[in-house]
């Protein structure tokens, strides 16, 4: 397993705060799991990857217990936003 900072350093110097979502199945043994990560970072004036992050995280939380392929997905893996 690995970690991802919170805290980053701003172009501008600044300290930015990541917001970081980890979706799977606690029921699931986490040593199992192969991680995957998305970045949903915004890059320039391009919106389009933080708003396809949300979504997807919207799409698996949903579709957890209802979806039988969603559902596969977060037991054998754990996905990081």
């Amino acid at each position: 397993m690995f970690s991802i900072k919170h805290e980053v350093q701003c172009s501008d110097g600044e300290t930015c705060i990541l917001d970081i979502v980890t979706l799977t199945d606690v029921q699931s043994p986490s040593e199992d799991k192969v991680q995957v990560y998305i970045s949903g970072a915004l890059h320039g004036n391009e919106r389009v990857g933080p708003h396809a992050t949300y979504y997807l995280i919207e799409m698996l939380a949903n579709g957890f217990g209802h979806d039988e392929y969603i559902t596969n997905l977060l037991k054998t893996r754990e996905i990081i936003l």
